[in-house]
Formats: C-alpha cells, structure tokens, sequence
C-alpha cells in the first residue's frame, strides 16, 4: 500500500518564483562539471543512481524538456529502470542502513503555460525591487569637538562576525520572498518489490533547480527512521512514518549526516555548522575557505572532511575537523594543473570507508590519492568527464558517472564506470539514450 502524508499545494504564483531566477552563471557551472550523487546499497551489490537527458539547464522548470532516470545497476552488469519522467525532477537516491528501502526526491514541473505566467510574474518582482527606494542612514558630517566626553554610538565594523553569517541570511530571506516553497516529494521504495513504500509530501525554497539536481544528497539516519537532506539553503530532517519534517539550520549550501547520526555538518558561506540532529544544540566554527559543494564528507564519526581550493587552483587542502569545532589536521596535496571555472571550487572528493585513499574528481581531471595525499593516478580526457567518484562500502571500487560530450554539444552520462582505488579501470556498463519526447505522460509514474 502506498502512503500519501503532509498533502502539498499546488505549484502556482510565486510559490516556483525560486525555481526561474536567480544566480545562473554561478548554477550553470556547477552543473556542468558536478552531476547528481550516486548510493550504493549496503552490501554493496547495487548502486541506485539517477540521470538527465539532455544533461543542460535550459528549461529545466518546464515539464518535458528533460528525461529524468532513476535506475539500479546491479552487480556491477544488469542496469534497471526504476523510474522514468519528464513531469518531475528525480535527484540522486540513498539506501536504509538495512538496504530493504531507498529513497529519493520528486520535484514537480511546470507547464509550459505555468512556467510562461510564472516568468512573467518574475520579471515583475524584478522591476518593482529595482525601483524601491534605498534606505540610507544619515552620517555625521563633522566629528565633535575633542574635548567634548565620548556620549555618541560606538562605530559598528562592517566586517560581518555574525554566525550564521548576516550575508547569508538576508540572501535566504530574499530567496523567501522571490519564492516561499516549492512542492517536494520524498518517494521511498521497497528494493525486493520495487514497490513505492511511501511519498511523502513538503514544500522548501530552492534557489535554482540546477542547484537541486546537483546537491540534493539525501541520507538515512542509522535506525532508518529519518531522511535529512539540504534544499534551497535548507537543512531539513523528514520522518515519512510521523508525517514530520524538521527545519535544522539555515542558510545551508550542502549538509553532510555523520555516520553515527548525531551531528549534521552544513556548509554556510563563512562558516561550517555542525547541528546536534535532536535539535537542541549546533556548533558554528567560521569558514572562509573556498570549499566545494561536493567537498564535504565524514571521514568517521568524530571527523568531517573539507575540501579546500587555494588561489593557485594546482594545490588544495584537505582539512578534517571535529563537530566542536576543533581542526584535527590538515593535509596538502599538490595536484597538476587541472580545470576549473573562474575560481568557483567544483571538486567532488570521495574519501574510502576503510580510510586508506582518497579521489578527487575535476571535471576533465580524476586524482586517485592514498590518504596523505600522495599520487597513485591521474586520468584527463579532452572529450570526457568522470563525474560523482563513489566508493562501494568494501573500499575496493569507485564508481564514476562517464560524461561524453555529445553531438548537440551537451553531455549526457553515457555508462557506469569502475575503478580501483589506485586508478585503473575494472568495468563499464552503457546507459542507453533516451528522447525526453518518448518517455511515459507527464504526470505518470510506475
């Protein structure tokens, strides 16, 4: 039986103004060198991922456009078709610590005819804030006399020491205000039966759906009972069988859930937080290092890896840090130039459960590492991408998205491919083409 649970509204006005505007240079290049996470289950048989086709941010609102793909690809050779749309945006899945569930997230489309009212109204909520009137607090226009005592204000520094930091949270109100929520949908599946088990229905300000696609990593807690995933600067922990989704911390550009499932780390733009997930306590250490997106992972359970760009983008730093906050260590690791997009940080690292290496992926670019940085492999290709490195619990494969550029001049994930640890390649498995115009009705799900 399928359980339906916290009854949404439906998409309209400004509610998907989030979804149109805002920040697109900056979604554009994340999206073009990132691509959605990729779960294997807990034994390590199965890998559940989810693709794009056309992989390309051009109407990405408008139901349609695209062919989103779950599937699971099973002992490394049977991939399946799970599921299949054009009227949502599936982003990557996450197994139960039992592996008898996954899950992941429907994010509803838009009409054509939706999407053209809704640009419209975009456009007007542009106009009307360009045209209000600043507000300018008047200055002094001479200091008093020195011998007169010291009555006035003190002078406030216009560094921002807030934490969370006074930036970030007006960018999060004014994300609010262009667009209040967004429908999300948490589908969560049987894997024996394929079976949707439960969806469960919420709303969230999301920024860019590029964003979504890219950075949408949900995650199980360990008991299985809660799924905690970062949308639209949001960090938020849904229990389907409660019918309850708890807001944990904002402004949150990416979140991390320790494997004890105690601590969620959320990366903010000058600071990292870590959140006790029951609510009562968060840590905030300040940050102003250029971390990735896909750079922030738990190494253990007391310890959570940053990946840090340097302003020469041929060296990075690898620091580990604990949820109070303390830094543990810091490794260097000196890499051969590799691509990058006008100084934003798109490395995605993948660090081995049992520790011992650590891969870095860069576009054009994949870095096999031991874990004191020291180089065991370095793969370029011109024409191809290896996107979202991730290890299989054993620690001896990683797996890769195989992103060629096609012939209408975007990439696609064209196969599955595997590695050792030490960087040579095992195995591939083709992902077949697919036409968004050949895909099931809008709306129609399996």
């Amino acid at each position: 039986m399928v359980r339906h649970v916290m009854t949404s509204k439906p998409v309209a006005g400004t509610a998907v103004l989030a979804i149109v505007i805002g920040g697109a240079a900056l979604l554009w290049h994340l999206l073009a060198c990132i691509e959605s996470p990729m779960a294997y289950s807990p034994s390590g048989k199965d890998l559940a991922l989810v693709t794009m086709e056309p992989f390309d941010d051009q109407d990405l609102h408008v139901a349609g456009t695209h062919a989103y793909r779950l599937f699971v690809l099973s002992e490394g050779k049977q991939l399946r078709t799970v599921e299949e749309t054009t009227a949502s945006m599936l982003t990557a899945p996450a197994y139960s610590p039992d592996g008898k569930q996954f899950c992941y997230l429907r994010i509803p489309l838009l009409s054509a005819a939706q999407a053209a009212r809704v640009e419209e109204q975009a456009k007007k909520y542009d106009e009307a804030k360009k045209s209000r009137p600043e507000v300018m607090w008047e200055q002094p226009t001479s200091a008093p006399a020195a011998s007169a005592p010291a009555t006035g204000p003190a002078t406030i520094e216009t560094t921002d020491h807030a934490l969370p930091a006074l930036e970030g949270m007006v960018e999060l109100c004014d994300s609010l205000e262009q667009g209040p929520a967004v429908p999300i949908v948490l589908v969560v599946r049987e894997v024996a039966s394929g079976n949707i088990a439960s969806t469960t229905h919420f709303e969230l300000p999301l920024p860019g759906l590029a964003m979504a696609y890219v950075t949408l990593r949900p995650q199980f807690s360990p008991d299985g009972q809660s799924v905690y995933l970062c949308a639209g600067d949001v960090a938020v922990a849904v229990n389907p069988a409660k019918n309850e989704a708890r807001i944990l911390g904002a402004p949150a550009a990416a979140a991390a859930l320790s494997p004890d499932g105690k601590t969620l780390a959320i990366l903010q733009k000058s600071a990292l937080g870590f959140i006790d997930t029951t609510g009562e306590s968060a840590f905030y250490r300040r940050w102003e290092r250029n971390t990735s997106l896909g750079g922030l992972t738990w190494a253990d359970k007391h310890t959570l890896a940053v990946l840090e760009a340097t302003e020469d983008s041929s060296n990075l730093v690898l620091h580990y840090v604990e949820p109070d906050g303390t830094l543990r260590k810091s490794v260097a690791i000196h890499l051969p130039e590799h691509g990058k997009h006008e100084g934003v940080n798109t490395g995605a690292l993948a660090l081995a459960p049992d520790g011992q290496h650590v891969v870095l992926a860069f576009e054009h670019d994949v870095f096999f590492l031991k874990a004191d940085g020291t180089s065991l492999k370095h793969w370029h290709s011109d024409n191809e991408q290896l996107a979202q490195p991730t290890f299989a619990p054993d620690s001896q494969r990683v797996a890769f998205k195989l992103m060629p550029k096609e012939e209408g001049g975007y990439l696609r994930a064209a196969a599955i491919v595997f590695y050792t640890p030490a960087g040579e390649e095992v195995s591939r498995v083709a992902v077949p083409k697919i036409d968004p115009a050949t895909t099931r009705p809008a709306g129609e799900h399996k």
